[in-house]
């Protein structure tokens, strides 16, 4: 027995050792879980490939470039060898319409007589469509506008995610602390069980103590050894976890010996109502939800508008054109075509309307989920800081007790039971005292998840 005490007593100071080297820290988690955590590359992912598609959006206004070339030989007559080459360009312009021009260039030689001719073509066409499709619904400035609004529910998704990421390793980080003090204290009543039992095994031998007092005190040790297992194997599983968020080596995590657990005060109810309203991903996935549709509502309305088209074109061809003037080359045109709205077009319309109504209402929702949220919240927050100061009373109640406990029994006016009641509720209490601050840190992150504040809190870069 003495050899496993030992042997727990040795491996709980290799780990003191480790934590002095080189402890864990709570900033420290945060940072190797955003350059390691799998959620999180994962959301850096998706984000990244939101913003290319964003980028594709606004390449649509890029100009479009072509160009051609060709050669040809005519073997009939005299021979013919044609060449031909082009070069032309579309740019896309806000409002719906765009610009189009070219140049096209041909030389035909005649090889037996030796002839040859060049012919080149300039072109410069604009189209405007002045109904259906144009302003504000034209493409592909329409799209842009779409893909923006998806680029920030994009951000939004993964500020969300993040921010839950982030809180998980949180709790993960304080349960391992919890688990490592429970450790510790364990390891302290053991030591005592282990003092006490060989004490009382000096005193039967002595005639001091009878043989009852000597079994009692192995039981306590047993018990006090079951406790330390059963504490080795909670650390080990939270250690486990913990690593796993980090996704690091479960033998690189050091724990700090002690660590302040204490927390700020919550702001007050109206303040704190206003952040986590201000902050919530969901409402803002309802609002810019609302927002979008709006935007699809007003692009199907418009698609029950004329198609009405101006467009404009200049075409000059040398040396066939007798003269470069710009009227007599030109061609200006407007074109009209309207397609009677068909049933299915207003059924989109009106669906369109519902869904903004059920964005509406989504939105409604989503801030009662909120207020009933921040009560629970406060609530919670209310009933765990009564909680720990309890607790925190209990557990030096319960040292002075002990402390009265240890003298009576040393000179003999307090029998062994009730000693070791003293000495169990001692250290009952100060577990309850250590679980309960670790509780209200697990509050402190709900509210920091809530409002977002976990990314200030650690100086979280996203850009």
């Amino acid at each position: 027995m003495t050899n496993f005490l030992h042997s727990r007593l040795a491996c709980i100071a290799v780990l003191a050792a480790g934590a002095a080297a080189g402890t864990l820290t709570e900033q420290d988690a945060i940072r190797i879980a955003l350059e390691h955590n799998t959620s999180v590359r994962v959301a850096r992912i998706n984000r990244a490939t939101d913003s290319l598609t964003l980028a594709a959006a606004k390449a649509a206004f890029l100009p479009q470039l072509s160009a051609g070339a060709g050669l040809s030989w005519t073997p009939a007559g005299d021979g013919a060898l044609a060449n031909a080459a082009s070069v032309s360009g579309t740019q896309a312009i806000p409002g719906g319409g765009s610009v189009s021009g070219g140049v096209e260039s041909d030389q035909v030689r005649v090889v037996g007589a030796g002839a040859a001719s060049l012919g080149t073509t300039w072109s410069l066409g604009v189209r405007q469509p002045l109904a259906a499709g144009a302003w504000r619904y034209g493409q592909p400035g329409y799209d842009l506008m779409v893909q923006r609004v998806s680029d920030r529910e994009s951000d939004t998704r993964f500020l969300q995610r993040l921010a839950g990421s982030l809180g998980e390793v949180r709790s993960r980080y304080w349960g391992c602390y919890e688990s490592a003090r429970s450790l510790a204290i364990a390891a302290e009543a053991m030591a005592q069980a282990e003092r006490l039992r060989t004490k009382e095994r000096a005193r039967f031998a002595v005639g001091d103590a009878a043989l009852i007092d000597t079994l009692g005190a192995a039981l306590e040790y047993l018990k006090s050894q079951q406790d330390l297992l059963s504490a080795e194997a909670a650390l080990s599983r939270a250690r486990r976890d913990l690593a796993a968020a980090l996704m690091v080596p479960v033998d690189s995590l050091a724990m700090p010996e002690t660590l302040d657990v204490s927390v700020a005060e919550l702001p007050p109810a109206g303040e704190l109502l206003g952040a986590v309203r201000a902050y919530d991903p969901e409402r803002s996935l309802f609002e810019l939800a609302y927002e979008k549709l709006e935007m699809q509502l007003g692009q199907r309305r418009n698609a029950l508008l004329p198609q009405v088209d101006l467009q404009a074109s200049y075409r000059h061809a040398e040396p066939s054109s007798t003269s470069p003037s710009l009227m007599e080359n030109s061609v200006f045109s407007l074109i009209v075509s309207y397609a009677l709205p068909t049933l299915e077009k207003r059924i989109s319309v009106a669906k369109a309307r519902l869904s903004m109504e059920q964005s509406q209402a989504d939105i409604a929702q989503r801030d009662r989920e909120i207020a009933d949220q921040v009560a629970e919240l406060e609530e919670n927050w209310n009933l765990e800081r009564r909680k720990l100061a309890s607790a925190e009373l209990a557990a030096e109640v319960a040292r002075k007790k002990l402390a009265v406990a240890e003298k009576s029994y040393e000179i003999g006016s307090m029998d062994q039971l009730t000693y070791l009641t003293a000495r169990q509720d001692a250290f009952d209490a100060l577990t309850s005292a250590l679980k309960q601050s670790i509780e209200l840190k697990r509050q402190e992150i709900v509210f920091d998840e809530l409002t977002g504040a976990v990314l200030s809190r650690f100086g979280v870069q996203i850009r």
